[in-house]
């Protein structure tokens, strides 16, 4: 019988020696914020587990008959915040660690995932949202114009809505576009002018994205931080990431803001008298006389007014006209109204952001003028321990109301190149057309040119962690652009004088989808071997059709729209799609956050090139 007791104690021994306590617990800061990602380490043993993005864990910890549980302590740590040392035995379910701003670690997106900026080996330059945030501008790049090294950004035209100018590390090929590629939310978005007549400023389709609703902006700058985006970044990358909810109560944000534009550094031209005597002297080197008869002869041959040559220079000095052509092309005054209300907040659960926006400006040039009306929602939601998924959407409708091409003499601008003894209007009060070019305020007056811009930035994402170490993450994306342009020219539109008022109409459908699928492992071995891994999967297909037609012979001035036309002068459609298939994959390994390593490859495939070159390795 004896036996019997010894050998049943040896079994109870033995499973008591392989027991494992399951302990759980939350990581928050000192407002009870999630702290995701935090890591739990039992000291004293190799377990290190990861906290999820509502800062719940769950740790294993092997007793022995040596050891209770009493004798295991945890040491807890987040990024930017003092570690904490507590007793396996305390109550975990609130931990909380102090900010500790001399560890604060910026992190930073790297394409398909996200980096502490110290362990980046790639050149990456950043913007947050809220160093941009309720600036007078129409779009993100003008925000952040000047605020990155190597980003040169410029205008172009100056026009509002117009096409950007950037340059990341300057231009990399003389024939083909350098504009870099553009992401927002993990997504490549359209850039490209969709315009359908020459004689408009290109514009800018990113003009769409409100500023206010940017939670920071990245821009990939060398090949190594880029390479993860294959040949479409040899320009660069710009990644845009827009606000999300938090785990707090709702806050309701307002933002009203109004001010004026005026031009600077106006530049001086001649006036009355220069003109007078630089005339004068003009004449007087190309063999006329300096007599009223010898000047009004030499006017007469310089042209006298493209259409009629109405007035003779003696009879235009009689007026005494000294008008300031430049002054007249300017709004001394332009308005700009925006408005923002925003709210955000949350449960450890389900997160969101929602925003409603507003903007109306006038440009200095007259005439041009932008309103934007813009809403967004994004919602984050945690189902479990392992899973969480999300979604965005942005909506917007803009309208702009175009100038002239700064090449053309109908442009306002141009207005710097008449004489200064020619008036704006003429005697009648109607707009002068005796002047040696297009008077533009003519142009503008008796024409209308207008864009109006329908825009939709949508995408949906699941996370998956599975096998400890792995999370999958699926998501897809929709950019829908549709453009739509209407332009009349009246009877007395200075380029139609003498013939029938015209007009055009043009169209233009982007439709932009895409899908990544990506799965990231990531190991930290005893705090000092810090392993990431990520293999993924990208396709993208866009479709665009284009219409344009344009035709004169309208009625009156009462009929400004083409089914009044008697004549279509000009029609065209297209519609074209191209498609990328890419798979790729990224390593990053750090010993002691000193000695770092990245390696990115890449293989696209592309339909706009044949059979035998749609794929290759970067």
């Amino acid at each position: 019988m004896s036996k019997l007791y010894t050998f049943l104690i040896l079994v109870t021994c033995i499973g008591a020696s392989a027991q494992e306590t399951l302990l759980k617990g939350r990581v928050t800061d000192e407002e009870g914020n999630a702290i995701p990602m935090a890591l739990i380490e039992v000291v004293g043993t190799q377990t290190v587990v990861e906290a999820n993005d509502s800062g719940y864990f769950e740790v294993l910890i092997p007793l022995d008959t040596s050891k209770s549980l009493k004798d295991y302590k945890l040491a807890v740590s987040g990024t930017g915040f003092k570690e904490l040392l507590v007793n396996a035995t305390d109550d975990l379910s609130g931990l909380k660690l102090v900010s500790d701003v001399t560890m604060l670690k910026e992190v930073v997106l790297i394409g398909y995932g996200s980096q502490e900026k110290r362990e980046n080996t790639g050149s990456i330059a950043a913007v947050k949202g809220s160093e941009i945030a309720n600036l007078p501008v129409t779009s993100y790049e003008q925000a952040i114009q000047g605020r990155m090294a190597g980003v040169q950004i410029s205008s172009p035209s100056g026009e509002l809505g117009a096409a950007m100018k950037i340059r990341v590390r300057g231009a990399a090929s003389l024939t083909a576009s350098n504009q870099p590629l553009v992401v927002i939310d993990g997504f490549i978005v359209t850039t490209e002018d969709q315009g359908n007549f020459v004689d408009n400023n290109a514009s800018n389709p990113m003009a769409d994205l409100n500023p206010n609703d940017i939670e920071s902006v990245e821009v990939l700058k060398d090949a190594a931080a880029a390479a993860i985006y294959g040949a479409r970044g040899a320009n660069g990358v710009i990644l845009i990431t827009t606000k999300r909810g938090t785990n707090t109560k709702t806050s309701f944000s307002a933002n009203v803001s109004t001010g004026y534009s005026a031009p600077t550094h106006v530049r001086k031209f001649l006036n009355k008298d220069e003109y007078i005597q630089m005339f004068t002297e003009a004449a007087k080197n190309s063999g006329y006389g300096t007599d009223e008869a010898g000047l009004n002869t030499a006017w007469g041959d310089y042209g006298g007014g493209p259409y009629n040559g109405v007035g003779s220079f003696s009879d235009l000095l009689s007026r005494g006209t000294n008008e300031n052509w430049q002054k007249q092309a300017y709004r001394s005054s332009a308005k700009i109204s925006q408005y923002d209300l925003s709210a955000r907040g949350g449960t450890d659960k389900t997160k969101f952001y929602t925003s409603l926006g507003y903007l109306d400006q006038q440009g200095i040039i007259v005439r041009n003028s932008l309103k934007r009306l813009s809403f967004r929602i994004n919602l984050d939601n945690v189902v479990n321990n392992n899973v969480s998924w999300g979604f965005s959407s942005n909506f917007v409708y803009s309208a702009k109301n175009n100038t002239p091409e700064n090449n053309q003499f109908n442009s306002p601008l141009q207005a710097n190149a008449i004489a200064p003894i020619l008036s704006v209007r003429d005697r009648t009060g109607e707009y002068n057309d005796s002047t040696f070019y297009a008077n533009p305020f003519r142009a503008i007056h008796y024409s209308k040119d207008i864009s109006t811009q329908l825009r939709n930035f949508s995408n949906a994402y699941i996370n998956v962690k599975f096998l400890k170490n792995f999370v999958l993450r699926s998501e897809v994306g929709l950019d829908y652009l549709g453009l739509y342009e209407y332009g009349w020219n009246g009877e007395k539109f200075p380029s139609s004088a003498g013939t029938p008022s015209s007009g055009k109409y043009g169209t233009a459908r982007v439709f932009n989808y895409s899908t990544n699928n990506t799965v990231t492992y990531s190991k930290i071995l005893k705090l000092k071997h810090k392993f990431q891994a990520m293999i993924g999967q990208s396709f993208q297909q866009s479709n665009t059709e284009n219409a344009g037609i344009q035709g004169q012979g309208l009625p009156s001035d009462n009929f400004k729209y083409l089914n009044s036309s008697s004549q279509n002068t000009s029609f065209s459609s297209s519609a074209t799609s191209f498609a990328y298939q890419s798979i790729f994959g990224r390593l990053n390994y750090g010993f002691l956050g000193t000695y770092l390593l990245s390696a990115s490859l890449r293989n696209d495939g592309s339909s706009r090139f044949g059979s035998n070159n749609k794929f290759g390795w970067f």
